[in-house]
């Protein structure tokens, strides 16, 4: 009997052998900052996991074998019901307890629940990473900001446009004057609000990197800490857990787009009522193309950043 319990605990020590503990993200001091490095060390952190889950779920299992290897010991004993076959029992007992605290020590209990978040989470950071890197994404921003130069140019001759005074207006003339600098100014406070908004996503596009970064090294710290959680060790608590008892049995988470042309020299102001009406109605007009061109070419860059600093929640 004590043979097999030793053997039982010499089990627990094999089990040593083979156990992973989840890796970091690094990053390096001395690298370069840059997105597509992030999003190298997430890919490489997600073939990690994948591969550490196959290790730790595979090392469960088997660690479960010595433990059901001496309950049949001890039940086939049992059932022989020899003179000693209480005192073996015990002594199958006590090596099975010390096998069953020492795989607690070397196996997290929810190890490949883990490594399972953890490649989901940085799933989720990977499917963002094509909107802020590579070529795709360089285009996209080079479109907004030339898009954004573009509205700028609209928004400044509208409101030029509407500053001009014509000679000896009459009172129809007057009347659809006020009108059409009505309609201008509604146009330009439209055009401010879509600017403002493509500033906004333009930002956060600048601002990608520590968003990534962060999300990244968040998820390999929640998987690491999950996998060093292992219970105290107390001595006198192990000893009095292993002491056979005389009851039977116990049971054990791109830059800017560059390059555009000048606009053309503005025309010569106009001097009639008629003509300053028509240059200000083309200029709302264009402006208001311009701003539903920008609307269309802002990308929600802000929205896709919420969603990669969410991803390390899926590591609970």
């Amino acid at each position: 009997m004590r043979k097999r319990a030793t053997c039982l605990i010499g089990a627990a020590l094999l089990v040593s052998g083979c156990v992973s503990y989840p890796p970091l993200a690094s990053f390096g001091a001395n690298e370069p900052a840059t997105l597509e490095k992030v999003l190298e060390v997430a890919g490489n952190l997600q073939a990690d996991y994948a591969s550490g889950y196959e290790t730790a779920a595979l090392e469960q299992d088997l660690s479960q074998l010595p433990i059901i290897a001496a309950a049949a010991a001890a039940a086939w004993i049992l059932l022989d019901n020899g003179a000693n076959a209480v005192r073996d029992v015990g002594r199958i007992g006590i090596g099975a307890s010390a096998y069953s605290a020492a795989r607690g020590q070397l196996l997290a209990a929810d190890l490949p629940d883990a490594y399972i978040a953890g490649h989901g989470a940085l799933t989720c950071v990977l499917a963002e990473g094509p909107y802020f890197s590579g070529q795709g994404a360089l285009n996209r921003r080079a479109s907004l900001r030339a898009q954004l130069d573009r509205l700028a140019r609209a928004i400044d001759e509208t409101v030029a446009a509407a500053g001009f005074q014509p000679l000896n207006p009459s009172t129809t003339e007057a009347e659809l004057l006020r009108t059409a600098r009505a309609t201008a100014e509604q146009a330009i406070g439209s055009a401010r609000t879509v600017e403002a908004t493509a500033l906004g996503e333009d930002s956060a596009f600048d601002g990608a990197l520590p968003v990534f970064r962060h999300a990244v090294s968040s998820i390999s710290v929640r998987v690491a800490s999950r996998g060093r959680v292992r219970p105290p060790v107390d001595y006198a608590t192990l000893r009095a857990g292993f002491s056979p008892q005389p009851a039977a049995g116990t049971e054990d988470a791109a830059d800017d787009a560059g390059g555009l042309p000048l606009p053309p020299p503005p025309p010569p102001p106009p001097t009639t009522a008629l003509e300053v009406i028509q240059r200000l109605n083309q200029a709302t007009a264009n402006l208001v193309g311009e701003t539903a061109r920008l609307r269309a070419a802002t990308p929600p860059f802000a929205q896709r950043l919420t969603a990669v600093a969410a991803c390390p929640d899926l590591v609970r």
